[in-house]
């Protein structure tokens, strides 16, 4: 099962002040994820023996050594319910944004404009397991077989949560009142980001060599802080937080350059950043210590990924409908995120 709800309003206004035409924006939405993911799980009468081969590269056959489309093999009456993860996942953003901008008439100066942003955004996890044993039992005529091409046969409810209700309780499915357990706050987190920036634009129009040249240069200022809360994976769950603060300014210039009526010269630079996904700023690691044991968790102390990027073009307009275009970048990526797996 899986629930999707997305929630978004705001409210923008413009004004004129003088020369000055103003613009002021309010913001906030949210979107939420509820998933419930679990099964019935019987157990076969006799033990058997899997025999499996490779029959290609990419393919596989194998064999289970017993009949696993007839529910008389199995130990179906009184099976174990499991609801794996009961998760939830929470994202919210509220912003202001407020701009000014101001024609002009000094040279290539077109126009200025300067704006502030300011937003604040928090994105958790939780999530909550269970079992229940059987209070009744489940008829044979309760399943039927499923056939799949490719896959061995195999039984499943006719009535999913129909048995449910009835053999676990109407409740059996529901979180209500049920405590997470140790391995369930291992897996939580939340973090909480502000970020505030400020930015100045300068628009230009006008000629440089007797040819038109229009575009925009400009500067961006930004600060995040970022908090992050999770969980280390003691004997019991024990919360841990980290916080981060960084800044960034990211200039850039975008210039067109008309050297004829058909010919364009365009060209692009410019500083930028991109922010690690919140999930990837927990604090707090997942163990898991089925089959082979591995140790999961984020990096709070993530930088972004930042990057000098330098973009140019040459455009030929030969006809009504007709263009040849040639493109040129260069892009120096300066820090990146990556996952990495480490042997301890």
């Amino acid at each position: 099962i899986q629930d999707i709800d997305n929630l978004a309003g705001g409210l923008n206004g413009k004004f004129t002040v003088g020369d000055w035409k103003l613009e002021a924006d309010l913001s906030t939405s949210r979107a939420g994820r509820d998933s419930q993911w679990s099964d019935v799980r019987i157990a076969q009468r006799t033990p058997s023996t899997l025999t499996w081969s490779l029959t290609s590269p990419k393919n596989m056959s194998y064999s289970y050594g017993f009949d696993t489309g007839n529910v008389a093999n199995y130990l179906a009456a009184t099976p174990q319910l499991y609801v794996n993860t009961d998760g939830h996942l929470d994202d919210s953003l509220s912003a202001v944004h407020l701009n000014a901008a101001r024609s002009l008439d000094f040279g290539m100066l077109e126009r200025l404009k300067f704006g502030v942003r300011v937003s604040d955004r928090e994105k958790s996890y939780r999530q909550t397991t269970w079992d229940i044993a059987a209070r009744s039992a489940i008829a044979d005529s309760a399943y039927h077989t499923v056939n799949v091409k490719g896959l061995p046969p195999m039984i499943a409810l006719n009535d999913y949560y129909g048995t449910i209700a009835q053999v676990y309780g109407a409740d059996a499915l529901s979180a209500s009142g049920r405590t997470p357990t140790d391995d369930d706050r291992k897996a939580a987190w939340r973090v909480q980001e502000r970020s505030s920036s400020f930015y100045a634009q300068a628009d230009l129009d006008g000629e440089l060599f007797g040819k038109p040249l229009r575009g925009n240069a400009g500067v961006r200022y930004v600060k995040t802080r970022q908090v992050a809360t999770g969980y280390l994976p003691a004997a019991a769950a024990t919360e841990v937080s980290a916080d981060n603060t960084y800044s960034d300014v990211l200039p850039s210039l975008n210039v067109s350059l008309g050297l004829s009526d058909t010919f364009l010269v365009r060209l692009a630079a410019a500083k930028v950043m991109s922010r690690p996904q919140l999930a990837s700023l927990t604090p707090g690691v997942a163990l898991n210590t089925s089959g082979l044991l591995t140790i999961t968790g984020g990096n709070p102390k993530l930088d972004p990924i930042r990057a000098k990027t330098l973009d140019t073009s040459f455009e030929w307009y030969f006809n009504k409908g007709s263009y040849l275009g040639l493109g040129v970048f260069y892009k120096k990526i300066d820090t990146y995120i990556q996952n990495q797996t480490l042997n301890v």
